[in-house]
């Protein structure tokens, strides 16, 4: 497989995440892609102080069961599959993850409540751009 056939799907822990990585194996299926699954962590994701005794152990907790309930999704998929976890601001990190791997399809997960629609899709791709203007996208967010 060449860094064409490659996508990538951004997840949180929201809702439509089940949704959200069904839509992205489709997709990889239907082109015969390998897919990339990208978490990056959020203070929103917690409902505990991060400077609480009990973040790590939250913190832990919750990556651990994200990683577990993609996993299961993804050996069910039946495609090559790469699972990263990813620390700092998921804008920065989500871009600097597609340019490093020369990703040209992005599927997004949007946690509705915390952004619009638009200012999620416009912050990654003005962040892409930024870094790697000649690389094209293409976002599909799922309603």
């Amino acid at each position: 497989m060449t860094t064409e056939d490659r996508i990538l799907v951004a997840l949180g822990t929201h809702s439509s995440r089940a949704k959200t990585l069904d839509t992205a194996i489709e997709l990889a299926h239907a082109l015969q892609y390998e897919l990339y699954v990208v978490h990056v962590p959020s203070l929103r994701d917690y409902s505990v102080d991060p400077d609480s005794e009990d973040w790590k152990t939250l913190e832990s907790d919750t990556l651990e069961s994200f990683a577990t309930w993609a996993d299961a999704k993804l050996l069910n998929a039946e495609l090559p599959t790469k699972l990263e976890i990813l620390n700092g601001d998921p804008t920065t990190e989500i871009a600097d993850y597609v340019i490093s791997k020369g990703i040209k399809t992005i599927v997004l997960g949007l946690n509705y409540s915390a952004f619009s629609k638009f200012d999620t899709e416009t912050k990654l791709l003005h962040a892409i751009k930024k870094r790697h203007s000649t690389l094209p996208r293409l976002v599909i967010v799922p309603e």
